[in-house]
């Protein structure tokens, strides 16, 4: 599949409409370094895969069908519709609730932190363990890292000099993801509120939009930062597609996709939403 954004020649690329793109291998050592070597142990490569996207604090609360109507949101969709006070309000609220819980979030962060949980799992020594990589779900969902003392991911964004930030930061070390984001001064981290019904379980999001709108294009294209170090080192680069609702954001996607056909790397979009499949993107 090839895709053009904007005016740009079409790239090589695997696309998908879920949260997660299912990578296929690529022909250069990468994910297929991971073999058998010393005495049965798999050995995989550090920063194999490179992820940008939106990094966001994740509130969830489980509230009723009734409170969410209340609240003039919706189950089952993110709710746009609303004055950015009203959206602050309801994340303050969650945030204050003691049921409440936060995690990492962001689709690129999520996929970060599966992959890497996955790749660790496929890493492990299985003789030694005893266990397959099915075994430590619950590990994944904890935040753990799997066996894997490799950082197989890096992930890409910008984030607030805030404590949302630096709670984000510490959930992707704690996965053994390696967090490579600009610290925008002055701009708090995204966050988003995830509201689920308690009858049914279909979540309502309701998004803060933050720093991650402000990350600067020369923060992955020049070559002596080290967002770019990791892309010049990765076997694999992914972007979802939100980063291309601003043009400079826009300009970072481009370059990455360029980058992987120069390179003759493997590049990954997640179309993200159905919102974004728009003039901005083009899928043939």
């Amino acid at each position: 599949m090839a895709f053009t954004i904007g005016r740009g020649r079409p790239h090589r690329c695997i696309a998908s409409l879920g949260a997660m793109v299912l990578l296929s291998k690529p022909k250069t050592e990468g994910l297929d370094n991971i073999d058998k070597k010393n005495g049965g142990k798999k050995k995989l490569n550090t920063g194999v895969v490179v992820l940008a996207g939106n990094p966001m604090l994740d509130v969830s609360l489980s509230i009723s069908s009734k409170t969410l109507q209340e609240l003039g949101l919706s189950e089952g969709q993110e709710t746009r519709s609303l004055p950015r006070d009203a959206t602050i309000n309801i994340l303050q609220n969650v945030k204050q609730n003691p049921a409440s819980a936060s995690s990492a979030g962001g689709s690129a962060v999520n996929t970060a932190m599966a992959l890497q949980w996955a790749l660790g799992n496929l890493a492990r020594n299985d003789e030694s363990s005893g266990t397959s990589a099915g075994d430590d779900a619950e590990g994944f969902l904890d935040g753990a890292a799997g066996s894997s003392d490799i950082q197989a991911c890096v992930c890409i964004g910008a984030v607030g000099d805030d404590e949302p930030g630096h709670r984000l930061e510490t959930a992707l070390r704690k996965a053994n993801v390696r967090p490579l984001f600009q610290k925008i001064q002055g701009v708090p981290t995204g966050q988003c509120a995830i509201l689920v019904p308690e009858e049914s379980g279909d979540r309502s999001i309701v998004a803060v939009r933050g720093a991650y709108r402000h990350l600067d294009s020369k923060f992955i294209t020049c070559p002596s930062s080290p967002a770019h170090k990791a892309i010049e080192e990765a076997e694999i680069l992914y972007c979802t597609s939100f980063l291309t609702s601003t043009e400079d954001r826009f300009k970072a996607v481009d370059y990455m996709a360029s980058y992987a056909q120069k390179a003759g790397k493997l590049f990954a979009l997640n179309l993200s939403s159905a919102s974004m499949l728009g003039a901005s993107v083009e899928i043939r």
